[in-house]
């Protein structure tokens, strides 16, 4: 799977909504120190 849950919101104690989606940190050399999901998923060209 390539997205991951970011982000669940609750109405009245319900989960009425999931979020989807991948997250990549890097530093300033360019390489990766944190990933959720599949950070490979080509999203724009």
């Amino acid at each position: 799977m390539y997205f991951k849950p970011l982000v669940e919101e609750f109405r009245g104690g319900v989960l009425e909504n999931v979020h989807l989606g991948v997250l990549c940190g890097v530093n300033d050399k360019g390489e990766v120190i944190h990933e959720v999901g599949s950070v490979e998923h080509v999203t724009l060209r």
